[in-house]
């Protein structure tokens, strides 16, 4: 995905990755989900697999979620300090 966008496009995701980051209703609602995903896994019976690995997938893929985020943000940070550099 990242080959065919200019760097440019790299910059201006990374631009709205950050707000995003930074935005608190964003930050809320991430940190009540992985609240629940915790308290789910915690809270389930000891025969509850399913359960408990529903709750641990929808965790991960949150995590991942504010992982690509990130990255984006890591990613326009180096371009502008390379074009800054230039």
């Amino acid at each position: 995905m990242e080959e065919n966008m200019t760097s440019e496009g790299l910059v201006q995701r990374g631009n709205a990755a950050q707000v995003l980051l930074d935005n608190d209703s964003f930050r809320q609602v991430t940190k009540a989900l992985m609240d629940y995903y915790i308290s789910a896994i915690l809270a389930s019976n000891p025969d509850d697999e399913k359960g408990r690995n529903a709750a641990y997938f929808s965790s991960r893929a949150l995590q991942d979620l504010i992982a690509v985020l990130n990255q984006w943000v890591v990613i326009k940070e180096q371009i502008i300090s390379n074009t800054e550099e230039e």
